[in-house]
């Protein structure tokens, strides 16, 4: 009889440890397929907020003095508005977590104009999954980050440079790549540069303007304004 009950009670413990274990092994393949939620809207509404003229000198900004107020310094906004507009953009890059487990490659037609800025010297890395911002019956809409490969060109070496980077990739039900969007980029070259800021509304309207920065001064060169269709492709749109 004895023998019995140990038998029985070693069946019970087994069972009761496949199913804590079945139990884990569900919970880690279910934390593996959720996808992380981006809320809309993103980026800085100051990018459209200012009517920014095609060139202009930044005005001197000292966010440390406590009295300090950017509605208090410039009556155009366009002037002091870039200063933040950029430690925005950098803060939304460097908090998206990437997963190195889904990787795309950014098509040559997204990263061709900066390519023409820098005599083709351009190195552009891989980029990552960070998270989905939309899903409908049709498509989702997630972004992507660059990663590090070509990190020590972002301060620029032997005529090489390198850009951080975040795009826009829609995506059908079969998780195939239908679009892309690339909606910000910079480099860690300070007196002279080209970056691009974007706001994605809460409608996902993209909204994105490149600059080219020399010191203080700055220029305003291109924007691009999208929405998407119904089948998931960026619509350029005039407004």
């Amino acid at each position: 009889m004895r023998k019995v009950i140990i038998f029985i009670s070693i069946i019970l413990t087994f069972t009761s440890c496949k199913s804590q274990s079945d139990k884990a092994v569900s919970k880690e393949l279910k934390i593996k397929d959720e996808k992380t939620k981006i809320q809309l809207p993103l980026g800085d509404e100051k990018l459209i907020k200012y009517n920014f003229p095609r060139h202009w000198e930044s005005l001197p900004i000292d966010d440390l003095n406590t009295e300090f107020n950017i509605n208090n310094i410039s009556t155009n906004g366009y002037d002091s508005a870039m200063y933040f507009i950029d430690k925005t953009m950098n803060k939304l890059y460097v908090d998206f977590k990437i997963n190195k487990n889904k990787s795309l490659d950014i098509p040559f037609s997204e990263f061709s104009k900066l390519l023409s800025y820098y005599d083709s010297n351009v190195k552009l890395d891989s980029m990552y999954y960070v998270g989905e911002l939309k899903k409908t019956s049709d498509y989702s809409l997630n972004l992507y980050k660059n990663g590090k490969q070509y990190e020590k060109f972002l301060i620029p070496s032997d005529d090489q440079f390198s850009f951080n980077y975040l795009c826009l990739v829609t995506m059908d039900n079969s998780n195939t790549p239908i679009d892309y969007k690339l909606i910000f980029y910079y480099n860690n070259i300070s007196a002279l540069s080209y970056n691009r800021s974007y706001y994605i509304d809460k409608d996902s309207k993209i909204y994105f303007k490149d600059f080219y920065i020399e010191d203080q001064f700055i220029n305003w060169i291109d924007a691009g304004t999208y929405i998407i269709s119904s089948k998931g492709k960026f619509e350029k749109i005039n407004l």
